[in-house]
């Protein structure tokens, strides 16, 4: 087989070594025979797995250039069609076998002479329409296969985009025949896709005129595709004229087409979706290569922009939104979707810098672009959505609009388009398909992560869209007023927050929270979403929706907490583990916010006031809800018939119990948690033993808890005999929780001189091994021999005890972590940690040596090293 395989790539190589000898002298049938064979030969090879060794290709580098240029100087020179689909096919499938899905270094030279072959078919005259977009269509195959796998950065690609951009809507509604005649896209900002006055005098390849003989269609039902109703056709090319002469004669009817030419119809129409689809692929590649800096400088090009001080929408619907409205292909709209969004994802950080346009100027600045864009780009989301009928598609878009949600500065742009894209999203949210219901789910779910904690964006969940603002502009994109529009708007966002204000006062429930309770409660008896509400996908991102709102805005939970409470102790009952963890993940969520609420003088949760009713619904609920958890449910998540991941969810749901809940239990409750955390803490799984140890870290903290001596000594048991596993993430939350213990032992200096002196032996000696570890294992390692030392009882420093050589390394390992660790934090906290032991006068005057040496020099060089603000 070895020998088999080496004949192979020998003959392979003699023949592209012939090639590139006689490519200039030969014919065109020898052409043809010798390029099959060479095909044929790359064939065979892949589909028997022989590949090219390293070997191979470090001792044939120049064969594969000379061969590559060969084709390339084949396709520019031939005027055989057939020889030039063939260096087509032979040139994609050579450098295919040649790197074999490995980055091969290829220079922007490299891509802009691909670029320039393209360029070089529109100038050709070629009588078979289709051989030439098969080769059209081999181009940007190879283009695309260049581009996934050269590894430089491109610096110039405008040439390359503009051909992209002309490939990517080649044969759509209002698409010019001709090819781009730029050179730089950003020279040529927006592609000249009409044709205006002179366009009566273009005339075709036969020499006839477009447009002024053709033959008067009958009339028929409009259609997606069609034209606008104020196009004409003076002033817009005819999409079948562009691709197809032949339907440019005037026809009587559909039977003078032949079998023969209905075939070829279709062949260009499906070769013609394959450019445009091929041509959104590089440029989605290309997208994410090029520096974030210089994409912003092609979104006037692609992407939609309007003003509002113009009359007409600028540019609007052209460049990749055609695609996404226009193509009748949905493999290239949902393509042309992934391409905006990969667009918005790689320019995200710059999206804040976009402003609202208020007021005329001598210049239109870069941020006043960027915020039209912005609101173009939610208007054409919203026509695509409303025109949009495959399911795939649509998944894709709202995923986009999800992106586009999570980033938009709608404190500066204003809240009227987020209310017309919300109107749309809570359309979806009670579709039959579960997929469009759980993207829709996340969509909102990214713009109450970012934005709920906005009074506006409050508001704007508190109530149910309203539908006349979502279908106040037309579906497609015509030439409307934006003042009109803009105005209207504004008026309908000010009544929508009027009737919020209402609809808080009748019902003082948010749409968003109650849609999501009946998503996971799947009682909604309804023949449409009856099967959706019970798929566990749609549950799920219910679920993360309620816990987002938990942890921004904690007053569109609170009227709707006793149903919130019931929901969690059903789902916490089910058989389904993907529901316990995520109504694990709401609960512990749900507690943080009302250990905020909580404290001393905590009056406000994320921006928003929480009334004395709300406080006490909140409390009642709360408290009756972790009664039911501890007596029904806490036991049975945490058994061994759960996995790891279920039981790890429910320690953290213990973290949050807090000191006011927790002094509210009973005695025997009491017992309970610290029993089943303590057994949780000596688990074999470590993700459990992590969160079990932190629990205790937060229980320790409690006021009930500080005076039981038994339960501290437990404690610093558990977390000794786990600081020492090798794995860091339990390092970390055993370290810690050992500075939390110490914190309450210097707080509480009757607990204090009740423990035994080798407690705090062993405690320091844990302390100064985590102090050797990794950076985060330091910071609060130092931080507990600080408070050791600081809160150590008299008795034991004046009794017989042998102290001296456990301090001298801890006040070695304070010193080396203040003065050499690059860690900021480390270093903090180590100095802070020295001067807690500085505090301890007693231990000074016992050992008088520890502020002389080594703590001086030690200071005076940490001292030394920081730099003046």
């Amino acid at each position: 087989l070895t020998y088999m395989a080496m004949s192979e790539l020998e003959y392979l190589f003699e023949k592209a070594q012939y090639f590139v000898q006689v490519w200039q002298e030969a014919n065109d049938i020898s052409k043809q025979r010798l390029l099959i064979e060479i095909n044929a030969t790359i064939t065979h090879c892949q589909q028997t797995g022989v590949t090219v060794t390293s070997d191979v290709k470090s001792s044939a580098p120049k064969l594969f250039t000379d061969f590559l240029h060969g084709l390339l100087n084949q396709i520019r020179i031939s005027k055989c069609n057939e020889v030039v689909l063939l260096t087509f096919k032979c040139l994609k499938l050579w450098i295919a076998f040649f790197v074999d899905g490995q980055s091969i270094d290829i220079p922007y030279d490299e891509l802009e002479e691909f670029a320039c072959i393209v360029l070089h078919w529109h100038e050709k005259d070629t009588s078979d329409e289709l051989i030439k977009l098969k080769c059209k269509l081999h181009t940007l195959n190879m283009l695309l296969l260049l581009v996934q796998l050269s590894k430089c950065i491109i610096k110039d690609p405008n040439h390359l985009l503009l051909l992209l951009k002309y490939y990517m809507m080649y044969g759509l509604p209002g698409q010019s025949k001709d090819p781009p005649v730029k050179t730089s896209l950003i020279a040529q900002q927006v592609v000249d896709l009409d044709c205006h006055a002179n366009s009566a005098e273009e005339k075709t390849s036969h020499g006839k005129v477009n447009f002024q003989k053709v033959r008067r269609s009958k009339k028929k039902a409009p259609n997606r595709y069609d034209l606008e109703d104020n196009e004409t056709p003076c002033n817009t090319v005819d999409p079948v004229s562009v691709i197809f002469p032949m339907f440019q004669k005037g026809m009587s009817s559909d039977s003078e087409f032949s079998d023969t030419e209905s075939n070829k119809t279709q062949k260009i129409k499906r070769i013609g979706s394959k450019i445009r689809l091929c041509s959104l692929e590089i440029l989605f590649y290309l997208f994410k290569k090029l520096p974030q800096k210089s994409l912003f400088s092609y979104w006037p090009s692609l992407l939609p922009d309007v003003s509002l001080h113009q009359k007409e929408f600028v540019d609007y619907g052209k460049g990749l939104f055609t695609c996404l409205l226009k193509d009748p292909n949905p493999k290239c709209r949902m393509k042309a979707a992934c391409v905006i969004m990969c667009t918005l994802e790689r320019c995200k950080d710059g999206l804040f810098s976009a402003e609202n346009e208020n007021r005329r100027t001598s210049y239109i600045s870069f941020s006043v672009t960027l915020g039209r864009i912005i609101k173009a780009i939610h208007l054409n989301m919203c026509t695509a959505l409303v025109s949009e009928s495959s399911s795939m598609v649509l998944t894709q878009i709202l995923k986009c609009c999800s992106v586009l949600m999570h980033y938009t500065p709608y404190q500066k742009l204003g809240y009227e388009i987020l209310q017309r894209l919300l109107s749309y999203l809570h359309f979806y949210l009670n579709y039959k398909d579960p997929t469009l219901v759980v993207v829709s789910l996340t969509a909102i779910g990214s713009l109450v992560s970012a934005h709920g904690h906005r009074k506006e964006v409050h508001d704007l969940l508190f109530l149910t869209p309203d539908i006349r603002l979502a279908t106040f502009l037309p579906v497609m994109t015509v030439p409307v007023s934006p003042t009109t529009i803009c105005s209207a708007s504004e008026k309908l966002v000010s009544d929508c927050l009027e009737r919020a204000e209402r609809n808080v006062e009748v019902s003082g429930k948010s749409w968003l929270v109650e849609v999501c309770l009946k998503k996971i409660d799947g009682s909604q008896k309804s023949e449409v979403t009856e099967f959706c509400n019970n798929v566990l996908p749609v549950r799920v991102e219910a679920f993360q929706v309620l816990t987002e709102l938990a942890q921004v805005d904690m007053n569109l939970l609170i009227p709707s907490i006793r149903k919130l409470c019931s929901v969690l102790l059903l789902c916490l009952k089910s058989s389904e583990h993907a529901l316990n963890l995520h109504a694990l993940r709401l609960f512990e969520s749900v507690g943080d916010t009302y250990n905020r609420l909580s404290q001393v003088n905590s009056a406000t949760s994320s921006g928003f006031t929480l009334g004395a009713d709300h406080k006490k619904e909140l409390s009642y609920n709360w408290q009756s809800l972790w009664q039911q958890f501890l007596a029904e449910d806490s036991q049975r998540l945490t058994s061994l018939d759960y996995p790891p991941f279920v039981r790890n969810a429910t320690c953290d749901v213990f973290s949050t119990l807090g000191n006011e809940m927790f002094g509210q239990l009973s005695h025997d409750k009491h017992i309970y948690c610290i029993t089943l955390i303590m057994g949780l803490a000596k688990e074999e799984d470590l993700a459990v033993r992590g969160a079990a140890i932190r629990t205790l870290g937060i229980f320790v903290t409690y006021q009930s808890l500080q005076e039981d001596v038994s339960f501290i000594m437990d404690c610093q048991e558990v977390i000794r005999m786990s600081i020492s596993d090798p794995n860091t993430a339990l390092q970390i939350k055993c370290a810690w929780s050992l500075a939390n213990l110490t914190d309450m032992l210097t707080c509480n200096r009757y607990c204090s001189s009740e423990l035994p002196a080798q407690f705090y032996v062993d405690t320091l000696h844990a302390s100064i091994e985590a102090s050797l570890k990794h950076v985060k294992v330091r910071c609060n390692a130092v931080r507990a021999i600080g408070n050791i030392l600081r809160g150590l009882p008299d008795d034991i420093l004046k009794g017989n005890l042998p102290l001296c050589p456990v301090l001298d390394k801890c006040i070695d390992s304070l010193v080396k972590n203040a003065t050499s660790c690059n860690n900021m934090k480390v270093r903090w906290n180590a100095c802070y940690a020295i001067g807690n032991v500085m505090r301890n006068g007693i231990l000074l005057d016992l050992y008088p040596a520890l502020a002389v040496e080594p703590v001086n020099p030690g200071l005076a060089t940490t001292c030394g090293k920081t730099q003046k603000p």
